[in-house]
């Protein structure tokens, strides 16, 4: 899942990113703010 923001200061935005498959963690959530 990506969020893109329309703020003027952020070109590039994802927020709480995870993937999982059954039983495992693969990625834990996080945050990326690109200026």
């Amino acid at each position: 899942m990506q969020e893109y923001t329309n703020h003027s200061d952020t070109t590039f935005a994802l927020r709480n990113i995870s993937f999982r498959v059954p039983g495992r963690t693969l990625l834990h959530p996080l945050s990326l703010t690109f200026p």
